[in-house]
C-alpha cells in the first residue's frame, strides 16, 4: 500500500496519518505490540547484577540470562522513541484516539501514563514484563468491536488478557486501565500528598515490578502512600487514584514473570502502576520527566 524509502522511523506521527488515510474511520485506537522499557529514555540500559548474570549491559526488558522466557518491550535497536514523543507523533495527526493498548513491558508507569494523557482516552498497560506470547488476541479483539463493530469494552480486554495467563504456563498476567481525562487531578492529588510528606518510609518494604538488584519500578500508589503522614490527603489520594485507575481494571496474577532472573517474582501488593522516584538509578532523568515536574 505504501513504501518507504528509508528504513528509519522517525515521525510516527507520518506513519499513523498515512495509516488513517488509507483507511479512513470514525475512531481509532492503536496497539503497540513489542517491547518496552517504560520511561526510560532512548537507548538507555541498566546492569543486572542479579545470580547467574553473565555481565555487560543491556536496554531494559531483555531476556538477560540464558534460557529465560521471552518478554517484551518497545522499539529496537536504532529505532526507539522516547514516550514523550509517541505521545506527541500522536497528537500531530490532529485526531484523538480512543485508546492505547501497550502490549509491551513495564508500560503502566506513571510517567509514561501522565506523557500520554492527551493522546488518547483510555490506556492499557502492565506495569511489569509481558510474557512473550502478548495480548491473547483472539479473545481480544472482540472485545475491541463490540454492539456490531460501534463500540468497545476495555474493561472486558483486561479480563481476557488476566484470564488467559491465569492459566498460562508461566501465570504471570498484570493489567491496568487508565483514564487520561483524569491524570491531571492524579496529578494535583500527587503533588498535595509530596507536599506535605517526610521522606522516612522503607524502601526495601516496597513493592517492586522486576527483581534488579537496582531496582527501578516501584508500586506507585504503595509508595506515595508510605511517605504520607496526613490521613484527609491520603483518602484524597486514594479516591483519585481510584477514578484514575479503575478497580476493576486492576488485575494480577499472584506473581509475575521475569526474564531478568527467569523465575515468578511474588506480588503482595498491587496498584498496577509504577513510579520511578524511589530508584537509585536514572534519578536526574526521573526528576526531568513532566510527572516529576508537575507534582514536585
Amino acid at each position: 500500500l505504501r513504501t518507504y524509502p528509508a528504513p528509519e522511523l522517525t515521525n510516527m506521527g507520518d506513519y499513523l496519518a498515512d495509516m488513517m488515510a488509507l483507511v479512513p474511520a470514525e475512531s481509532y485506537g492503536v496497539v503497540f505490540g513489542g517491547h518496552g522499557s517504560a520511561w526510560i529514555p532512548a537507548g538507555g540500559s541498566l546492569t543486572p547484577k542479579g545470580a547467574g548474570y553473565p555481565g555487560g549491559e543491556y536496554p531494559l526488558g531483555q531476556a538477560p540470562l540464558p534460557g529465560a522466557e521471552v518478554t517484551r518491550y518497545f522499539g529496537e535497536s536504532g529505532c526507539m522513541f522516547d514516550i514523550a514523543d509517541i505521545a506527541s507523533h500522536m497528537e500531530s495527526t490532529g485526531r484523538h484516539f480512543d485508546y492505547v493498548i501497550f502490549d509491551d513491558c513495564f508500560m503502566s508507569n506513571i510517567e509514561s501514563l501522565y506523557d500520554m494523557r492527551r493522546a488518547a482516552d483510555y490506556i492499557i498497560s502492565s506495569p511489569c514484563e509481558i510474557m512473550g506470547n502478548g495480548f491473547p488476541y483472539r479473545t481480544v479483539i472482540p472485545q475491541l468491536f463490540t454492539d456490531g463493530g460501534r463500540g468497545r469494552d476495555l474493561e472486558a480486554v483486561c479480563r481476557a488478557f488476566h484470564d488467559f495467563y491465569t492459566s498460562y504456563t508461566y501465570p504471570s498476567g498484570c493489567v491496568t486501565l487508565t483514564v487520561c481525562g483524569q491524570m491531571d487531578a492524579m496529578a494535583a492529588a500527587a503533588q498535595a500528598l509530596y507536599a506535605g510528606a517526610t521522606g522516612d518510609y522503607d524502601r526495601d518494604a516496597l513493592q517492586t515490578y522486576e527483581p534488579l538488584v537496582d531496582h527501578l519500578f516501584y508500586d506507585f500508589r504503595q509508595h506515595a502512600e508510605a511517605l504520607s503522614r496526613d490521613e484527609v490527603l491520603t483518602d484524597e489520594f486514594r479516591r483519585q487514584f481510584d477514578r484514575t485507575f479503575p478497580a476493576s481494571c486492576r488485575l494480577h496474577t499472584e506473581s509475575y514473570y521475569s526474564a531478568y532472573n527467569r523465575a515468578m517474582n511474588p506480588i503482595e501488593y498491587y496498584s498496577g502502576v509504577s513510579v520511578s522516584e524511589p530508584a537509585e538509578v536514572y534519578v536526574d532523568e526521573n526528576r526531568a520527566t513532566a510527572w516529576y515536574r508537575a507534582t514536585h
